[in-house]
């Protein structure tokens, strides 16, 4: 009597105290959205945005403001570790003591897997450079570091992440490459960490689908090997793992992590899978926009499921779970859930109020919405249909994946809305990863019902099978391929690096014939005087825009400059038919010149000028 009594107070209180909490937020979203319709109304009140003054108010309120971001993420993260660690160790106590994985077992048991990724990580690594698109940007100045400022902030990737006044809110997206960058500045160390992501992304992968498929029938097949050739040969994750540029790469590797801690929650009832699996939630929803609905639509289908079967008295859908823990499975929907007020206040905080004040459009204002498709998004669609069909008319029972599944949906409709839908890009990843699930799962059941030990050996063949049947069928109708992706990332690095390398060579030799180094570049490339190009030995750096050259660095800055005899161009990561307007009446010499794929690189020398485009110069 006693003891019930205790419980009931303690379920009051921790009621009272949800409610204390939800209400907080509540009042914090108030103001949030209270500060952003005052800013909306009284924008004259502050300084102009394009000064000076506004410009300090802005970047100041833009730091101040992420700052206290972090420390919030910083100590909660902290608390649900903490959490985690201890729970562990009480659970250790019940038989389920944790080990960490033996890698020399796993290479040996999977033999054919590991060969793979090896071949796969030296495609990675092979020809990779900094010089590459956004890298560009972000590591231009990370070649002036000194080594006793390894450990210093690098702005240019906060600036990306953390400063930006665009709508854009992606602030946790790639900070694992700012703390890369304190231990090494190369490209392949970074390369490497993605690599190892990946690995645990089809990892976590295998684990989550054995455990999803566990309930059927316990002689299950290992699907590791049909997960990664699914996922290692699709176009969307080789453009996003053969370079570190994008957000979808840690947003699928938290959202693998959190489904398959969420489903051993669900399977054990152990609170330190419910802590990792807030922890999770929470760092992934805070690398992308759109990243939120991946992580808050699984527990609100489970959490209404659950209502509807509660109302009716039914059965609740976690069936394989201890009947006991409903209220505990109960909770961790609703703490899932405290992310989206969460979530909807930093955004109002970090992206809408200093957007609002910069007047700054949204970042993906000059898309092309698209809307493409290929062979699996299709055919998951024609799946998930028919799924609904069944739960609706009571012939199937839902389960996680059918709540996984729509969580792939509303993503992909999130997307579609904001930017449109490619299925072969870095985009859709997350919902290429939830495809490849169904696609596993569908033959694990398969599998283990005509599991003996007899056609085990067969069986267990069956997977790259399926894997090169999908594949192969992909590649008939003629869909970007995983080839197609990656050799274009690579002749892009290798244009860039093997011209950018290049002309320090062609300084040195003009250097010894005593000739003066004036380089040009012109605007539309992602080179610039703050961008490598600061590093070569010139006597001025001078940018072409629209048929006007001024000086950016060396004698004369900030001046315009006239052509001159001697004057170096330099055409890389732009587009060369700026090459015709300083170059039109002028005799030159093709120094170098590079062509892979549709990617130029050229370093050309202006001989001489003709006397009427020098008058007019």
């Amino acid at each position: 009597m006693h003891k019930t009594v205790q419980g009931r107070a303690i379920a009051g209180a921790s009621k009272h105290l949800e409610l204390a909490f939800i209400s907080f937020l509540a009042a914090l979203n108030s103001t949030a959205i209270g500060a952003w319709l005052w800013l909306k109304s009284n924008r004259a009140l502050l300084p102009d945005p394009q000064s000076a003054e506004g410009e300090d108010l802005l970047r100041r309120y833009l730091m101040i403001s992420h700052e206290i971001f972090l420390a919030i993420i910083i100590c909660t993260s902290g608390f649900l570790i903490v959490k985690a660690v201890s729970s562990r160790q009480k659970e250790a106590n019940r038989g389920q003591r944790f080990q960490f994985a033996h890698i020399r077992a796993f290479i040996c048991t999977h033999r054919v897997y590991t060969a793979i990724f090896i071949a796969y990580t030296v495609a990675m690594l092979h020809e990779s450079s900094f010089l590459y698109k956004d890298l560009i940007g972000w590591t231009g100045n990370f070649f002036s570091d000194q080594i006793n400022e390894s450990f210093t902030i690098k702005s240019r990737i906060l600036g990306e992440t953390m400063r930006r006044s665009d709508y854009r809110f992606f602030p946790l997206a790639h900070q694992d490459l700012h703390i890369l960058s304190w231990s090494s500045h190369q490209i392949k160390t970074w390369l490497l960490a993605s690599a190892a992501q990946l690995a645990i992304i089809t990892i976590a992968l295998t684990k989550l689908v054995k455990t999803l498929s566990a309930g059927a029938n316990k002689r299950l097949t290992d699907p590791l090997l049909l997960i990664t050739l699914l996922i290692l040969f699709h176009p969307s994750p080789t453009e996003s793992f053969f370079q570190v540029i994008y957000s979808e790469r840690m947003l699928t590797f938290f959202f693998c992590l959190f489904a398959l801690s969420y489903t051993n929650y669900k399977k054990t009832g152990y609170k330190s899978s419910l802590y990792l699996t807030i922890l999770y939630a929470l760092l992934g929803s805070f690398t992308k926009d759109i990243a939120i609905v991946l992580f808050c639509t699984p527990p609100a289908v489970i959490l209404a499921y659950e209502a509807i079967q509660q109302h009716n008295k039914r059965i609740v859908l976690n069936q394989e779970a201890d009947r006991s823990s409903g209220k505990q499975f109960c909770k961790a929907e609703k703490y899932l859930l405290y992310l989206a007020p969460a979530f909807c206040l930093f955004y109002i905080s970090l992206s809408v109020i200093p957007s609002t004040y910069a007047n700054q459009t949204a970042y993906a204002d000059d898309y092309t919405f698209t809307f493409s498709p290929d062979l699996r998004l299709i055919l998951f669609a024609f799946y998930c249909a028919a799924r609904l069909i069944l739960i609706a008319t009571r012939r199937l029972s839902p389960s996680l994946l059918d709540a996984l599944n729509l969580a792939a949906i509303n993503y992909s409709i999130a997307l579609f809305s904001l930017i449109g839908l490619q299925a072969d890009s870095y985009l859709s990843l997350p919902v290429h990863i939830i495809i490849v699930i169904n696609i596993a799962y569908l033959w694990c059941h398969a599998s283990s019902t005509i599991k003996t030990k007899k056609n085990s050996h067969l069986l267990q063949l069956s997977a790259p099978g399926l894997a090169f049947l999908i594949l192969a069928s992909e590649a008939a109708l003629k869909q970007p391929s995983f080839a197609d992706k990656a050799i274009k990332i690579k002749h892009e690095q290798i244009t860039n690096s093997t011209t950018f390398n290049k002309i320090p060579e062609v300084i040195r030799k003009l250097r010894r014939q005593g000739s003066e180094i004036n380089l040009i570049y012109d605007s539309s490339s992602r080179f610039s005087h703050r961008r490598h190009l600061n590093r070569l030995n010139f006597d001025r750096l001078i940018e072409h825009n629209e048929g006007q050259l001024i000086i950016k660095e060396g004698r004369d800055i900030n001046n315009p400059y006239q052509l001159q005899s001697g004057d170096l161009l330099i055409s890389i990561n732009d587009k060369p038919s700026w090459l015709l307007q300083p170059l039109k009446g002028a005799t030159s010499t093709r120094l170098f010149h590079i062509k892979r794929h549709h990617y130029h690189g050229q370093i050309i020398r202006i001989d001489a000028l003709e006397p009427s485009v020098a008058q007019s110069e």
